[in-house]
């Protein structure tokens, strides 16, 4: 049983949309929160611990885990919602509206086809069943091991 093509491109949407708000919430924590009072040394290390989070978190949604697909469905949307925002609240005052906001769009759009994509009965089926074999595969190659290590 094969994973279809398009987890892929979502496990890398979810990727550059993950690290993206990491860097905005570094940047956040830094001015507002920290003021000076933490090293960048330390700065760098929580960005990379995100970072590492993000790459286990991508890496189980390509392996079709229950959890991270969830968990992508909710971060994605609760994205695109965010993203929809502020694009209606700061296109006014962009320097090229239009431009912005197509660029937004774009965005908001790989963010909702992800979670319609993760969140449709026949995909959901799919990977559950994905995940069941690839288990019972793994479980009849640890048997195979033992018998032959006996």
């Amino acid at each position: 049983m094969k994973r279809p093509i398009a987890i892929y491109f979502i496990g890398v949407w979810c990727f550059i949309a993950l690290s993206w708000q990491v860097d905005g919430m570094t940047a956040l924590l830094n001015r507002f929160v920290f003021s000076g009072g933490l090293s960048e040394q330390v700065m760098k290390s929580y960005s990379g611990v995100l970072l590492i989070i993000i790459v286990w978190h991508v890496i189980r949604l390509i392996n079709l885990q229950s959890f991270n697909r969830w968990f992508s469905v909710i971060t994605l949307g609760l994205l695109g919602l965010m993203w929809l925002i502020n694009t209606v609240r700061l296109a006014p005052h962009a320097q090229n509206p239009l431009r912005f906001s197509l660029v937004f769009a774009v965005m908001v759009s790989f963010n909702w086809l992800s979670v319609w994509y993760l969140t449709r009965r026949k995909f959901r089926g799919f990977s559950v069943q994905f995940v069941t074999e690839k288990r019972r595969e793994k479980m009849i190659r640890k048997q195979g091991d033992t018998i032959t290590k006996s």
